[in-house]
């Protein structure tokens, strides 16, 4: 209970006027600072907003939304269901992003990252100069 508590909390998620969903659709820039959540909110906002995007695949005439994670190993773990391939169905880009590759690994553990990565279409490396 408390990962809802402190969303019920944040005054930025109670306010009659946010939809997320309905202002991504619409074209809309979401900055979403996710510093003062738990982990636990956080992975639970991001399992609702995954899931709500995922029903766009019953819609015809859509708008491409890209999703930015930075971060991603404090926002997804081994419990996250993150259907990258039905969110490219629901024209749904999701860019994920870390410093390591390896703590996202050790979250979700090898089999669960496997799968993710394999499902992605793109990856892009940078390393800084040391």
């Amino acid at each position: 209970m408390s990962p809802l508590l402190n969303l019920s909390q944040n005054s930025y998620f109670n306010t009659n006027s946010l939809d997320i969903i309905s202002a991504l659709n619409k074209g809309k820039i979401v900055v979403i600072n996710t510093e003062a959540l738990s982990g636990a909110a956080v992975e639970s906002l991001n399992n609702i907003l995954m899931y709500e995007l995922s029903k766009r695949t019953k819609s015809t005439s859509i708008k491409p939304v890209s999703i930015f994670i930075d971060e991603v190993q404090r926002v997804i773990s081994k419990n996250t269901d993150l259907p990258i391939d039905i969110l490219r169905e629901a024209k749904v880009d999701v860019f994920l992003a870390t410093q390591n590759s390896a703590l996202l690994k050790e979250k979700l553990q090898t089999e669960k990252y496997d799968a993710l990565i394999g499902n992605l279409t793109r990856k892009y490396y940078f390393q800084n100069s040391s």
